[in-house]
C-alpha cells in the first residue's frame, strides 16, 4: 500500500471507529451497552445491546452485531491503480445484523456489567502494538449528544485488577458467539450518515 492510500485507508478506519463506538450505523432504541472487538488486521466487531420499551410489558432487549470488513476495504486501496476503480471518498463496508438472543439473557448481561465494581486507572502489564484492543461502554448516548457515561479499554487481557469483566466477557463471548453461529442472523437497514447534519 502506498503511503497516499495508507494515510487514507488510517483516516477511513479512525472514522469507522468513532462511529462504531457510538452506534451511528444502526437505527435502534435506547442503548444499553457495548462490547467492542478492534483487531490489527481484521475486521472490527461492535455487539451493542438495545431495550425497547413495549406496551403493558417488560422492555425488549436486543442485540445488534456492526461489523466493518476493513479487509475487504483494504484492498481497495491496495495500489493507486485499485483506487482508482472505487468512488471518493471512500464508503466503508459495513454489515448489520439483528441477531436471536433471548431478552432475558441480554438483560442479565446488562445487570451483572452494571453491577461490576473495579478500580479506576489499573495498570496494565501488557504492552504492544499488534494484536486485539477491547472496549466496553455502558449507556452511551448518541453522538450527537454527551459521551459515554462509561467506557473501559484494554489490550489483549483486561487488567488483573478487573477480574470480574473478564468473567463478563468469556460470559458474554458464549451467548455472542452462539446467538452468530447457530441462528441466521437478519441483517439491518444501514441508516445513512449525513456528516454535515452532525456538525451543524
Amino acid at each position: 500500500m502506498e503511503p497516499e492510500q495508507s494515510y487514507e485507508f488510517r483516516c477511513l478506519r479512525d472514522d469507522v471507529v468513532q462511529k462504531m463506538r457510538h452506534h451511528t450505523y444502526v437505527d435502534a432504541a435506547t442503548h444499553v451497552f457495548q462490547y467492542l472487538v478492534l483487531p490489527a488486521f481484521t475486521p472490527t466487531i461492535a455487539w451493542d445491546v438495545f431495550r425497547r420499551p413495549r406496551l403493558g410489558h417488560s422492555d425488549d432487549f436486543i442485540l445488534v452485531r456492526t461489523t466493518w470488513r476493513s479487509d475487504l476495504d483494504s484492498e481497495k486501496v491496495r495500489t493507486p491503480v485499485e483506487r482508482l476503480r472505487h468512488s471518493r471518498p471512500l464508503q466503508p463496508t459495513i454489515e448489520l445484523n439483528l441477531l436471536s438472543v433471548p431478552s432475558a439473557e441480554l438483560e442479565q448481561l446488562s445487570k451483572e456489567l452494571a453491577e461490576l465494581k473495579l478500580p479506576i486507572g489499573a495498570a496494565s502489564h501488557s504492552y504492544g502494538i499488534d494484536g486485539t484492543f477491547y472496549e466496553i461502554a455502558i449507556d452511551q448516548s448518541s453522538v450527537y449528544s454527551s459521551s459515554a457515561k462509561c467506557r473501559l479499554s484494554w489490550w489483549h487481557t483486561p487488567p488483573a485488577q478487573w477480574p470480574g469483566v473478564l468473567e463478563w466477557i468469556k460470559r458474554a463471548a458464549i451467548i455472542f458467539d452462539a446467538s452468530a453461529q447457530s441462528v441466521p442472523s437478519i441483517p439491518l437497514r444501514i441508516r445513512p450518515i449525513d456528516d454535515t447534519a452532525s456538525k451543524e
